[in-house]
């Protein structure tokens, strides 16, 4: 089995250490162990580093479970980060000859793994002027992507890169489409809880049909990316799949992974730190709502969700020289939309804080001048 290379990883990793204003991150503020400690995090020197239980702690299990309505234990596999969440779903789900029908634009990795097992095909955000601005499913894309073929419809929602949040009228279209066909629903949710400017929690697809799985993480509504700590909520024989085929990429989470994990998600601190997350994007989105109606030429529909934004260039201009120019000559690294499936925007993350954000944009004038 071959697979493509994963572009936005590999553009990060080789230029994120090297830029003075790394704009390309996509979670909120990381989090410290001390910020932990403040919550009332347990002494942690006692702390075992031998292997820890194989299917989760009962502790983490339950806490994770807490977040889904109707969800057990049971219905929980804890993983090493969102990725092999996502790669465990496709590769315990997908035959050769299926068809995974992807929300686009989107995080690609699983685009990427999914091709490598079966066949691609995609549907669109695609964005809205009224009644305000917003990307919003295009639901005549989603019924061309689903065909008899279709193992699983695939969402990201709230969606990476946009920051868009489905309509519960829409998460219904999706799962009328994937009903019709008797396909899964994967919806990636790592943005659930980072809702901006004081809105609901987004509703999980959990739930709302028989064969859902959800994916997600402490990466980016936490801050706590380097915890590698992400999980798949499902029916429980399905879930009980996607942990034979753990055995055979890590086994288990690391048990420091799991012990904060626990702590992070019991629902008391889980509304302390999410609530902190909300505050603090919602004040710092306004540094990207500022830039983004400065510029004419620029299109914009505000996040809803999320530590990031896109921003649509002008037609003229391409995405990837205009982001390596920014790079090169201004020392500022924004994503083009290319590497999520979208081409002829950037995406712009925020959660390094507003002052960062606004210094970071302020050097892509020039390059946006040279441009036009």
């Amino acid at each position: 089995m071959r697979i493509a290379a994963f572009e936005l990883e590999q553009y990060q990793a080789d230029h994120e250490d090297h830029v003075e204003f790394n704009l390309a991150g996509s979670g909120a503020r990381s989090r410290t162990l001390g910020d932990l400690y403040e919550l009332g995090l347990p002494e942690l020197s006692e702390s075992s580093l031998g292997y820890p239980i194989a299917k989760g702690s009962p502790a983490l299990l339950e806490n994770i479970s807490s977040w889904y309505p109707g969800s057990e234990p049971g219905n929980v596999v804890p993983t090493n980060g969102g990725c092999e969440a996502n790669f465990l779903t496709l590769w315990s789900l997908l035959e050769p000859d299926d068809e995974v029908a992807m929300m686009v634009p989107n995080f690609l990795q699983p685009i990427g793994v999914a091709a490598a097992f079966g066949r691609v095909r995609s549907f669109r955000l695609a964005r809205s002027e009224a009644p305000t601005p917003r990307w919003a499913l295009d639901a005549g894309s989603l019924l061309e992507a689903v065909t008899p073929a279709t193992k699983i419809v695939w969402v990201c929602n709230p969606n990476n890169p946009t920051g868009s949040v489905l309509s519960l009228d829409e998460m219904d279209q999706v799962v009328s489409a994937a009903a019709s066909v008797g396909a899964w629903i994967v919806s990636d949710e790592i943005y659930r809880g980072a809702e901006l400017h004081g809105a609901d929690t987004t509703p999980t697809f959990w739930g709302r049909y028989d064969k859902v799985i959800v994916t997600a993480s402490l990466s980016k509504a936490f801050g706590l990316a380097g915890l590698r700590l992400g999980w798949a909520i499902g029916p429980q024989e399905q879930i009980a799949e996607l942990r034979m085929h753990r055995d055979y990429t890590s086994t288990m989470v690391g048990h420091l992974s799991d012990t904060l994990g626990s702590f992070v998600l019991d629902p008391a601190n889980r509304d302390v730190i999410l609530g902190q997350t909300r505050s603090t994007l919602t004040a710092d989105v306004e540094a990207v709502d500022d830039w983004a109606g400065q510029h004419e030429t620029l299109a914009y529909a505000p996040p809803s969700a999320g530590a990031i934004a896109y921003v649509e260039l002008p037609s003229t201009i391409s995405d990837v020289e205009f982001c390596h120019r920014v790079r090169e000559d201004r020392s500022v690294l924004l994503v083009p939309g290319t590497f999520l499936g979208m081409a002829g925007g950037v995406r712009v993350g925020f959660g390094s804080g507003a002052e960062t954000t606004r210094a970071g944009l302020e050097r892509v004038d020039s390059v946006l001048v040279d441009f036009a």
